[in-house]
């Protein structure tokens, strides 16, 4: 191995500048450094810095075997910052922050083993020990040289800071003193002045208070600081999530109290111009974080300290502000942000993610979850990203969000999505809005050219908003060739009335019925919300320019034509008559032709007021998946001779009608003119994507890819014949199969198990039944199989959202009566060119 160093560090007592802004190192090249003791192993950054209240300017870090920069504390009133510097190929983190407070501008985070920029505001025991005791290692006069003083000290009742570069900061540190012994008969209580001394413009100057080192959890030691013009006071003990904090005038009265145990407590006195501010927050600017493996990632404490008294420097407030900055190449993820507590507050949650530049990254998504949330996306650019199998880009989930998503671009992406709500709850507020307007939707996709469209599940689609929340649509391009659909208005709202507006958008095309196909809502299925994109662009317009006005754009009306009774799709509101119309052939001998079906292919809807009739002797085709939904009138009058027959379409005449329909931006069929070899590779790529094919599945697999856990299972059915059998999982612990005894296990479940093995999902049966080879009384066999809630269309029973229930008795196995045991029967339909629908 190579040689290796340690790293260089910047203590406690590291002068600071003269000058708020100067320099403190510039044009270092720190590289093979990182190794503290082989021996142990014990590493360190390549640059640890205990007190940050330094500005540094080209830096160079590169090739260390731990963190390239450490910042454990960092100055508020110094405004440490990081300019023009780079972080390269360093074995674990960056740039790793412990503490609010720093800019970091111009800087290059690229190649690093773990996170480009790392804020993690843990610190251990030993560390802060280490940090604190080079306050301690001088003897007292030595130590109020360099701005050190102890207390309770009976000589020592006022502490001023000045505006001098020396005397700007003093710390106060603790101790046991002849005043205040560690053994005390009666309690130790000291008061003392905190006072800054200078004038700039005529303003009194103020004090900053910050806490170095907390209080003893094994004493009650406190300080508490007073602020008599301001009305204010503050406890190290119980307010330590305001510090620092801000004095309103020059002085501030201490008052330091301990009754028993130990002190600890060391606090750091500021001196502040009246017009100066704290610096609380992190701010990265025109910065590039590429080819990392995470780009940036955070993890977020609810408590003070953990059980192993490691110290977590937690703020009122924690602020991540990146502005202008290039993501590229970060493999993992451009965002992760680790929560290991849990615990959410209500009115708190704020996410902005502005000016940022998306491009070049591979299995990229971004996914917003959890309770309500302000959220404002703007001015954002994703160019190149490839998004994982299945899934898309942005997905919002959970409660309702209060969304901005403004003056976005996204060009050449790829996956299933590029905006994707799914809302599953309502907030308590009486209303949340979303809204999607002035962004930029151009030449992404999900189709390879050679692959076909799909007509009646939305496969895939620009934008989707599903759940329970609408979002408002405006001054949006969208044109994407490569997706099934440019919207999917997918919210199921309780009220058939309730539209989605989505007008004055440029949906790539001027044709309104070409329009109307690239929206997937009502129409298509009546479960969804209807869409309203009428008025609507015929010009490409300069959405997301702030100096462009609406007027200035070409609009167009659309205007709705009822639907034939040879075409029956979407909503009529006309009475219609269907009726049993037969032929003669044109030639000798004039036989009758069979009587023409109607066919509806797409999801019809009865409006009120409205009354389809269908006379004797009619018969209907109905499309896969095709639902009748009836809110006005449907007579139906057969007879026992000439009855109405309602059939599911043949596979044979899906195909031909598949090519007889307007298709959006169909395709051409260059098997004629091109090469068999050419064809043959299509028609390969079809049947591996599941076009043409003649299975149900195959045309509309399932859409739900809820996956919260992550949790991988293999599942079994231990009978004689493979479609049949208890359920059992496997183990990788133990190497073993643990039986299921739920007792709330549904034919939901059932289905899916059916469906990961491999069988058909159609005609499923399950029992709960004694198995009478196993008993857990007497086969000790350590197992836990969380029950499953499944809702029948998932993939795989990992994706079925864990069953909570605080009755261990429903689903464990403690007796030899309850085990699942599932049939996975063979499909039972007349043949297998027909697919079924539904009258509702």
């Amino acid at each position: 191995m190579e040689p290796r160093w340690s790293g260089v560090r910047y203590s406690f007592l590291a002068n600071p500048p003269l000058v708020t802004g100067q320099s403190s190192m510039e044009k270092w090249i720190i590289e093979k450094a990182g190794v503290f003791d082989f021996r142990q192993p014990k590493f360190s950054a390549a640059l640890q810095i205990d007190w940050n209240c330094h500005t540094f300017h080209n830096l160079h870090i590169r090739n260390n075997f731990w963190n390239g920069i450490d910042i454990v504390y960092n100055d508020l009133t110094r405004k440490p910052a990081i300019r023009m510097s780079r972080f390269e190929n360093n074995r674990r983190h960056g740039l790793k922050i412990r503490s609010q407070g720093i800019t970091i501008q111009k800087v290059s985070l690229a190649g690093n083993g773990q996170s480009g920029f790392r804020y993690n505001p843990l610190i251990t025991n030993d560390l802060q020990r280490d940090i604190v005791t080079w306050l301690e290692r001088r003897e007292q006069p030595e130590m109020e040289a360099n701005n050190v003083f102890i207390m309770p000290n009976a000589n020592f009742d006022k502490l001023t800071v000045y505006e001098s570069h020396l005397n700007q900061r003093k710390f106060l540190i603790a101790k046991v003193t002849p005043e205040c012994p560690l053994a005390l008969l009666d309690p130790c209580i000291h008061q003392m002045s905190l006072f800054a001394s200078g004038e700039e413009y005529g303003l009194n100057s103020r004090l900053a208070v910050q806490v170095i080192n907390r209080v003893n959890e094994g004493s009650d030691e406190d300080i508490i600081l007073i602020d008599n013009i301001g009305k204010k006071n503050w406890s190290v003990r119980n307010d330590l999530i305001h510090f620092p904090i801000l004095s309103l005038s020059n002085t501030l009265q201490l008052k330091y109290t301990r009754t028993y145990g130990k002190p600890s407590v060391i606090i750091l006195v500021l001196f502040l111009d009246a017009q100066e501010y704290l610096n609380r927050f992190v701010h990265v600017h025109q910065s590039e974080i590429v080819s990392n493996q995470y780009a940036i990632s955070s993890v977020h404490y609810s408590n003070w300290a953990m059980k192993n008294d490691n110290l977590l420097n937690r703020w009122a407030s924690e602020k991540l502000w990146f502005q202008k900055v290039n993501f590229v190449n970060n493999t993992e993820a451009i965002v992760w942000i680790h929560s290991p507590q849990h615990l959410t507050f209500n009115n708190t949650p704020i996410a902005k993610m502005t000016e940022n530049r998306f491009e070049n990254n591979t299995n990229f998504a971004i996914l917003i979850n959890g309770y309500y949330a302000f959220l404002n996306i703007s001015s954002n650019n994703f160019t190149n990203n490839n998004s994982p199998n299945g899934i898309g880009l942005i997905t919002f989930n959970g409660m309702e969000k209060d969304l901005f998503f403004e003056r976005n671009r996204f060009t050449y992406n790829r996956g299933s999505w590029m905006v994707k709500m799914d809302i599953r709850s309502h907030s308590l507020r009486n209303k949340v809005t979303a809204w999607i307007r002035h962004n930029y939707f151009l030449r992404n996709g999900f189709l390879h050219n050679t692959e076909e469209y799909v007509d009646m599940w939305p496969r895939s689609f620009t934008i989707g908003i599903f759940g329970s929340q609408l979002a408002n649509i405006h001054f949006n391009r969208l044109r994407n060739v490569l997706f099934d659909f440019e919207l999917i208005s997918g919210v199921k709202s309780a009220n058939v009335k309730d539209v989605m507006n989505v007008t004055y958008n440029w949906w790539g095309i001027a044709n309104e019925a070409a329009i109307h196909q690239r929206i997937f809502d009502f129409d298509d299925w009546n479960i969804f919300t209807l869409t309203v994109f009428s008025p609507f662009y015929v010009t490409e317009e300069n959405f997301i320019s702030f100096w462009w006005k609406p007027q200035n754009g070409q609009l167009a009306e659309g205007k709705r034509s009822e639907p034939s009774i040879y075409n029956l799709n979407g909503r009529i509101y006309e009475s219609k008559n269907l009726t049993s119309n037969r032929e003669r052939w044109h030639e000798y001998p004039f036989h009758y032709k069979p009587v023409e079906s109607y066919r509806i292919i797409k999801d019809l809807t009865i409006m009120p007021g409205a009354t389809l009739t269908i006379e004797k002797g009619v018969e209907v085709h109905v499309w896969p998946n095709v639902r009748i939904l009836v809110l006005g009138n449907l007579k139906a009058e057969g007879t026992y001779w000439e009855p109405i027959r309602f059939k599911p379409i043949n596979v044979t005449e899906y195909a031909e009608e598949r090519g007889g329909i307007a298709a959006r931006h169909k395709r051409l069929n260059r098997c004629s003119i091109q090469s068999e070899n050419l064809c043959r590779h299509q028609r390969k790529r079809r049947s591996e994507h599941g076009i043409g094919g003649e299975s149900a599945s195959q045309h509309f697999p399932s859409l739900n890819r809820y996956n919260p856990y992550y949790q991988q299972l293999v599942v079994r059915l231990n009978g004689t014949k493979p479609t049949s059998g208890f359920l059992e999982f496997y183990n990788a612990t133990t190497d073993k199969w643990m039986p299921s005894c739920d007792r709330e296990f549904t034919v939901r479940n059932a289905q899916v198990i059916c469906r990961e093995l491999g069988f058909s999902s159609t005609n499923v049966y399950e029992w709960l039944t004694p198995r009478w080879d196993y008993n857990p009384k007497i086969v000790t066999r350590r197992s836990y199989v969380a029950p499953r809630q499944c809702i029948g269309m998932e993939l795989k029973v990992e994706q079925c959202p864990v069953r909570m229930s605080n009755n261990l008795s429903m689903w464990q196995c403690t007796d030899s009566e309850h085990f699942n045991y599932i049939h996975c029967g063979e499909e039972t339909v007349l043949n297998r060119y027909d697919f079924y629908y539904q009258i509702k």
